[in-house]
């Protein structure tokens, strides 16, 4: 699965972004059921929400996530990562 669409979010006051961001199912013989965030780090936090319903080969879906960043961020770093966690099955 590759994203793209998500940039220049930075340190220095706590604040609440709204993004879409794209994903896309890159592999031709997965069929993926289900999309979470499975890990955020260091000084924030991200929710996501988008239309749960399989994700074919090749097929792209936007997903909204909302983005909280603490205040406590060291000012000019980069605040986190996401690590999104898919599930699938094969395609027949």
């Amino acid at each position: 699965m590759r994203y793209w669409g998500f940039s220049g979010i930075r340190c220095g006051e706590e604040f609440v972004l709204p993004f879409t961001i794209y994903l896309r199912n890159e592999n031709d013989e997965v069929t993926i059921s289900s999309i979470d965030i499975a890990d955020t780090f260091e000084h924030g936090r991200v929710t996501m929400q988008y239309q749960h319903r399989p994700l074919l080969p090749g097929e792209v879906v936007g997903v909204q996530l909302s983005i909280h960043v603490d205040r406590s961020c060291p000012s000019g770093e980069y605040p986190f990562a996401i690590v999104f966690q898919a599930t699938g099955h094969e395609v027949k």
